[in-house]
């Protein structure tokens, strides 16, 4: 699939009746929704509306209001490549400025600290599913698969799992809103303790001066490849991102048809060792002089493509549909 064919006035949109049906006008259409939605958080009064309800929430559920009132169609070809293509490559780009070498350096706390948070994620979410068995549906564990990627990962790795476990746009909607709370919640519980940060510390008994140099390490390495990105800078950042993404789709969708990897494919699909791939393949890219893109704006670059992705589920899963997954 190329881009001109993502592009292209005659793309199949079948969710027929939308005002704009073409990819083209799809895909300007999102990103008009996203300039504005960010812009207005830039705005001293209208900002006040995102200090309460995050940038996200507004990314999902206005393309999705579109898709709902027929201006854009539920189902687009855009909507597909965006996840297959744009996804891993955003991954590439926020995983290009990690400093491995910083991180292994913070020792076995943090790495316990890390492995015992996922480790609460990913036992506790089948046991709320089995204790609220008789009021889910049969797919909940896909939904539960989308919140867990979130809570482990973030935005990325949940659509990640979203894909590889077959969970549709609209019955992760209602979780969405879940998500945002929940994150919102806990956010300000962490704002509070990081005000007395040195307070517990000494309860905890804590020592933070690894972590304080890493910061110190990182910002001084983004002061020193900062700089105004060139022309040649943002293609390679495209280039790279997106032949990574090219490369781990082959790679991946070859992996799942030989052995060993056949038997796993229940459980890791072509999706999930794309992903696998792509995230490998910007760690290794982290040790080299690639890393010096971040100062251009890689990490940003991927942002943006993260916010398209949201945008793009979020116009998949009319409101129409969101009742749909409540009955068993």
């Amino acid at each position: 699939m190329c881009i001109g064919m993502i592009l292209a006035d005659a793309t199949t949109a079948e969710a027929g009746g939308a005002v704009i049906n073409d990819s083209a006008g799809v895909l300007a259409v999102l990103l008009a929704v996203l300039a504005s939605i960010f812009w207005l958080s830039s705005r001293p009064v209208a900002g006040r509306v995102f200090k309460v309800i995050p940038a996200l929430v507004f990314c999902y559920f206005i393309p999705t209001a579109l898709s709902t009132a027929g201006v854009i169609p539920v189902e687009c070809e855009l909507y597909g490549w965006v996840k297959h293509f744009v996804l891993p490559a955003s991954l590439l780009l926020l995983t290009l400025s990690l400093d491995v070498r910083g991180i292994v350096r913070l020792g076995p706390k943090a790495g316990v600290m890390l492995l015992a948070g996922t480790a609460g994620v990913v036992i506790g979410g089948p046991i709320a599913l089995w204790i609220w068995q008789s009021r889910l549906p049969e797919d909940a564990w896909q939904v539960m698969a989308y919140l867990a990627g979130s809570w482990i990962g973030g935005g990325a790795n949940a659509v990640a799992l979203q894909q590889n476990f077959g969970a549709s746009d609209a019955a992760i909607s209602p979780i969405i809103v879940v998500d945002v709370a929940v994150a919102n919640v806990w956010m300000g519980v962490l704002l509070v303790l990081a005000g007395r940060h040195a307070v517990v510390d000494r309860w905890f008994g804590g020592d933070t001066s690894a972590i304080t140099a890493l910061e110190q390490k990182m910002d001084a390495f983004q002061k020193r490849v900062s700089r105004i990105p060139s022309l040649a800078d943002l293609l390679m950042i495209l280039a790279i991102g997106f032949m990574a993404a090219w490369l781990a789709h082959v790679a991946g969708n070859e992996m799942v048809q030989h052995e060993p990897f056949v038997r796993l494919e229940g459980i890791l699909g072509a999706f999930a060792w794309k992903v696998i791939l792509v995230t490998t393949v910007g760690m290794l890219l982290s040790f080299t002089r690639a890393r010096r893109l971040e100062g251009a704006g890689a990490t940003r670059r991927g942002s943006v493509m993260i916010y398209m992705l949201v945008a793009c589920i979020g116009a998949g899963a009319d409101f129409n549909r969101l009742l749909e997954p409540t009955a068993r």
